[in-house]
């Protein structure tokens, strides 16, 4: 599993770009789960990017481990 963290986001200096791939299915839910919680996130290829702070994950923790889950288990296919 592999959580990028490449830098800053450009428009939000104060948060990181997380960005991560997973399959079509997986990334499906992933973005009902982002949507459900009003969190922002654009998709590019396979790629799913969000801009993140330190109070976003720490606020968000349940959905950020969910994600992690669904993550690990597109690369397992």
């Amino acid at each position: 599993m592999c959580f990028w963290f490449p830098g800053t986001a450009k428009r939000t200096k104060k948060k990181a770009r997380m960005v991560f791939s997973a399959t079509e299915i997986e990334r499906t839910e992933i973005c009902a789960k982002l949507d459900e919680k009003g969190i922002p996130y654009t998709v590019k290829n396979q790629y799913l990017r969000l801009a993140v702070d330190k109070q976003m994950i720490e606020a968000n923790a349940a959905l950020f481990t969910e994600i992690a889950k669904l993550v690990r288990q597109s690369w397992k296919l």
